[in-house]
């Protein structure tokens, strides 16, 4: 069965997963790969006033 997660990096790689609607850090997405997650879509964010430029990306587990 496949799983879906939502991560957000930011400028520097800070890593949060989404789950449930809550922010939950991550050591990054390098981990996240090596554990066999792989990239569907990724949504870049660009830089606004007070925040550095992040990209969401959508990962898939088989």
């Amino acid at each position: 069965m496949k799983e879906f997660l939502y991560v957000i990096i930011d400028f520097y790689g800070k890593c949060w997963a989404i789950r449930e609607g809550e922010a939950e850090r991550l050591p990054g997405l390098p981990s996240l790969l090596n554990a066999g997650w792989r990239p569907l879509r990724e949504t870049p964010f660009p830089q606004s006033e007070g925040s550095d430029p992040c990209i969401l990306i959508l990962l898939e587990q088989v």
